[in-house]
């Protein structure tokens, strides 16, 4: 049942109007992503926020999954140098905040 869920997420996913990010942007991301302990690169997840990489590291906003809204496209632990949009979407959660 996972894999049906993952499948559609993915697919909707692509099927959203989205702004894309610029290639060295999404290469910068990816990059840092790729890098991370919290990276499943087996599913190309990340673990912390359940996005599909390949898609959110080059979108300018993205859905998701797990609060089922559209966010500022962000690394939810702040590594793209983002812990101000980060901390804002935490904030709204009522989750710590970043250092």
């Amino acid at each position: 049942m996972t894999g049906l869920v993952d499948s559609l997420l993915k697919l909707a996913a692509k099927k959203l109007p989205v702004e894309m990010a610029d290639e060295k942007t999404k290469a910068v991301r990816y990059g840092i992503c790729k890098a991370c302990p919290k990276y499943d690169a087996e599913n190309d997840r990340c673990t912390v926020c359940k996005c599909f990489m390949d898609i959110k590291t080059g979108t300018k906003k993205h859905l998701n999954p797990v609060a089922l809204r559209t966010e500022i496209t962000h690394c939810p632990l702040g590594k793209w140098f983002d812990k101000e949009i980060a901390n804002a979407y935490r904030k709204i959660d009522r989750k710590p905040l970043i250092e």
